[in-house]
């Protein structure tokens, strides 16, 4: 199994909790996710869902030399299952590079 974070506003992180249930803000079929709560993640919005997921799920995206990996994960696959209820809100300072 793989713990995912997905970096968010406050508001739909409360719906995501709320639904068990994700949307692509990106109108894909996928949303994006870290190995890490925070890293290079940073600025993509102070909320933070967690899931879990079996490793079959998730497609590696990108790999940072401090060992940060990004993957993205059809959104019809989660159910409710693997979201871990626990949100966190991260401040951070590290202005958005993306």
């Amino acid at each position: 199994m793989l713990d995912l974070y997905h970096r968010t506003t406050p508001e739909a992180a409360g719906a995501i909790l709320a639904t068990r249930r994700m949307t692509s803000a990106e109108s894909t079929a996928e949303a994006y996710f870290s190995n890490r709560e925070s890293g290079h993640v940073d600025g993509y919005g102070v909320a933070v869902v967690h899931i879990r997921v079996p490793e079959a799920m998730a497609e590696l995206d990108d790999e940072f030399p401090d060992g940060e990996q990004h993957y993205r994960v059809k959104v019809a696959l989660l159910r409710p299952e693997h979201f871990v209820i626990t949100a966190t809100v991260v401040e951070t300072t590290t202005p958005f590079n993306g």
